[in-house]
């Protein structure tokens, strides 16, 4: 049984023996930590249009290409969509962005 002393000091008992953190009293998170799935998608996207620029690409492939393309590209749209909706973002917000984005890519537009 545990004597006040014990409690007052905090921590596990001392029969209880706990490795240290690595890397001091913060342990920083592992480098292999796992990316959000719309990161890896953008990522394989990336991957997959460098592949079908090389030349000679063969044309069973490419289609395994474009159809993976596809798949991913739904994913990231749906991943948006369902981002937009969390934030309560509507039809009439997304008009908007879209007009501000054709309207501030125009350089000397005058714009915000």
């Amino acid at each position: 049984m545990a004597t006040p002393d014990m409690m007052a000091q905090g921590g596990p008992p001392p029969s209880i023996d706990l490795p240290a953190p690595p890397g001091g009293d913060q342990a920083a998170p592992p480098e292999d930590t796992p990316m959000d799935i719309e990161e890896a998608a953008k990522q394989a996207l990336q991957m997959l249009n460098s592949a079908l620029s090389q030349p000679g690409v063969d044309p069973e492939d490419a289609n395994f290409a474009e159809a993976a393309t596809s798949a991913l590209t739904k994913i990231i749209a749906t991943n948006q969509k369902n981002s937009d909706a969390a934030m309560g973002i509507g039809p009439a917000h997304k008009a908007v962005r879209k007009i501000a984005s054709k309207s501030g890519s125009g350089g000397d537009s005058g714009g915000y």
